[in-house]
């Protein structure tokens, strides 16, 4: 059996905390978590956060972040506007 997953990364403006999310009707219960990008590497180290999709997306910002960060400050000087820090 194989399995297939995308993952998508984008530059928003996000509350200071989690929250649940998901179509009601649809039985969903989508709970979101938010923290610094250190913590949730920690996370992974300590097996606090163990499921592959998680882990490899996490791994994978912790190696792009200084790129992407560059970029949408680059991005948005250039359209004039705010950056997402």
């Amino acid at each position: 059996m194989t399995e297939q997953v995308s993952v998508f990364v984008g530059e928003v403006t996000a509350p200071d905390h989690g929250a649940i999310h998901g179509v009601a009707a649809e039985g969903e219960d989508i709970r979101t978590h938010v923290l610094p990008l250190s913590e949730a590497v920690a996370r992974i180290r300590d097996r606090r956060i163990t499921a592959v999709t998680a882990v490899v997306s996490l791994l994978w910002l912790q190696a792009n972040k200084s790129a992407l960060r560059e970029e949408w400050l680059d991005r948005s000087a250039i359209e004039g506007l705010p950056s997402a820090n």
